[in-house]
């Protein structure tokens, strides 16, 4: 398995727009991505600050959505929230050791 973070800043004014935009946009988007499983969006609810998960196959899918139309799709649909017109800067790691407690039923 393979982990992207990615953390973003939006203008206060765009919290909820931004919000929405994952639920919409981006979550259906990487739900048809090849090695795709998994993605959360963490924060303060009341903060403008971000943090996007993804939980990939392996390392090679990652890559591979990295590079294309569907990467660059969702970094679009956020451009004019960020602040500053800064992108979000993104962190990925190889899982080294794994256990899973339970398992959830995917939410809609």
């Amino acid at each position: 398995m393979f982990i992207r973070m990615a953390h973003l800043f939006y203008k206060p004014e765009c919290r909820d727009n931004a919000t929405r935009l994952f639920e919409e946009g981006v979550l259906p988007i990487l739900g048809r991505q090849n090695g795709a499983v998994a993605a959360q969006l963490v924060g303060e609810p009341s903060g403008n600050e971000r943090i996007a998960i993804t939980v990939w196959e392996d390392e090679k899918t990652y890559r591979d959505f990295l590079v294309s139309e569907d990467m660059k799709s969702i970094t679009e649909m956020f451009a004019e929230m960020y602040i500053d017109d800064r992108l979000p800067f993104g962190y990925d790691f190889p899982v080294i050791r794994e256990r899973i407690f339970k398992s959830l039923a995917p939410t809609p």
